[in-house]
């Protein structure tokens, strides 16, 4: 006699997320919930999760927000594979995400001095090209991405061959899982090279390039206080890139005192609370707060 299979389930449905379609989630604060610690606790939180990410690694971060800010409600926009390989899938899939928020946000005309309202939270390049498709949603309806303060974390990076190929293999389990992969994996890198960087010098951008650099991007981002969380270790958004970014969105108009590097020493890519989980969250409520002012 077999035993009946289990069935899986999301760690988010026990949280209370609840899924608006495959690839986005909203939490509801239940009715009465009040904080007094903050004051100024954010009205929306959208964490944009790094490609591939598993439910049970994402619930960490959730869990975390809801105990830190529990009148806030939370959007999340997961960011499969497939929408990494095929944009216009990805960017069509968050199109439902780009709808709720702006008829929660919406900035009613001259109020346009008023306070952040919105914490986002981008993980590597996966969440940065979300948010880059969500700023365009935005743009086409005719209106500007609501005011928002940014966590960075692992992220904006560029495109290179073998940064590409580790994120993306990784998303397969160790064994014939990912031998089996590896042949495609390469397949799809060397695709994106010849298509890419050899036009580079006649001006050509690749969609890495294109998605962060439109985070600094005055007419599309408006944005009171961004924070870089990263790493000397991380190999695929190196410390360079980072603050490579960093350094352009300071040329580019932003003052300096509203952009904050924090560099966390070993950790890996998209690993730095497990590192200094207290480090890591005092860092994001001093970074919600610093926008406040």
């Amino acid at each position: 006699m077999t035993s009946p299979s289990k069935t899986y389930t999301s760690p988010l449905l026990s949280l209370h997320f609840l899924p608006i379609t495959p690839t986005i989630h909203h939490y509801t604060p239940p009715p009465g919930t009040r904080d007094s610690r903050h004051q100024t606790a954010p009205r929306w939180i959208l964490l944009l999760g790094w490609m591939g990410a598993a439910d049970l690694h994402l619930a960490k971060y959730l869990r975390h927000y809801r105990d830190l800010y529990p009148t806030a409600e939370v959007l999340l926009v997961k960011c499969p594979v497939s929408h990494m390989i095929f944009r216009s899938r990805g960017r069509e899939g968050v199109r439902v995400a780009a709808d709720v928020l702006r008829y929660a946000l919406a900035t009613p005309e001259g109020e346009e001095g008023k306070k952040p309202e919105l914490l986002v939270h981008a993980f590597s390049n996966g969440g940065s090209a979300v948010l880059s498709w969500l700023y365009e949603w935005f743009a086409e309806a005719g209106g500007g991405f609501p005011l928002h303060t940014t966590i960075f974390d692992s992220a904006p990076g560029k495109w290179s061959y073998a940064t590409s190929y580790r994120a993306m293999i990784t998303g397969f389990s160790p064994g014939w899982n990912r031998w089996l992969a590896a042949p495609v994996v390469h397949t799809l890198c060397a695709a994106f090279w010849l298509l890419y960087i050899p036009w580079r010098r006649f001006g050509r951008q690749d969609p890495f390039s294109l998605e962060s650099g439109s985070h600094n991007d005055l007419g599309k981002v408006r944005e009171r206080g961004r924070c870089y969380v990263y790493s000397d270790r991380d190999e695929l958004v190196t410390a360079e890139m980072v603050e490579e970014h960093a350094a352009d969105a300071v040329g580019k108009g932003w003052p300096r005192e509203s952009v904050r590097l924090e560099k966390f020493r070993g950790s890996g890519h998209v690993a730095h609370m497990k590192a200094d989980q207290e480090r890591y969250w005092r860092v994001v409520r001093e970074t919600w707060e610093a926008g406040q002012r």
